[in-house]
């Protein structure tokens, strides 16, 4: 007795092409939703005073060669300072600048990407698992 058994490679391969144009999709919607919440969550976190650090958060994404790649931030000349801290200078007593105390930084950008990529990360394993037909337990 004999079987046959045949492998048709058009139809394998138009599945797998199906497969890995869904993943891509999965990866591109997930990865601009990180984004988005990124911004959000930056201005939320970011402190104010007049307001023109928080308008400028934004991000800019881009795909190439197979890589989404994102600039999330800000284009204020100040932003580094807030998110990282600075130090003030006064004047000693002799009437010469010096250096006179150290203000803390705000981290507003560090922790919503921090929030935001994690959280990516963890919807990413579970749609990509969902969509291979397996479960994320």
């Amino acid at each position: 007795m004999k079987i046959n058994i045949e492998v048709n490679n058009k139809m394998l391969n138009s599945i797998m092409e199906d497969a890995v144009e869904q993943l891509e999709r999965i990866c591109e919607e997930e990865f601009k939703s990180a984004c988005i919440d990124t911004v959000r969550d930056a201005k939320a976190y970011c402190p104010v005073d007049t307001g023109r650090l928080r308008k400028s958060i934004n991000a800019q994404m881009e795909y190439s060669d197979g890589v989404w790649s994102a600039l999330i931030g800000s284009d204020v000349e100040y932003a580094y300072w807030v998110e990282n801290g600075h130090g003030t200078i006064g004047k000693n007593q002799n009437g010469q600048s010096a250096f006179n105390s150290f203000i803390p930084g705000n981290p507003f950008l560090r922790t919503a990407i921090m929030r935001n990529w994690e959280f990516m990360k963890d919807n990413l394993e579970e749609k990509i698992s969902k969509a291979l037909g397996g479960s994320n337990s």
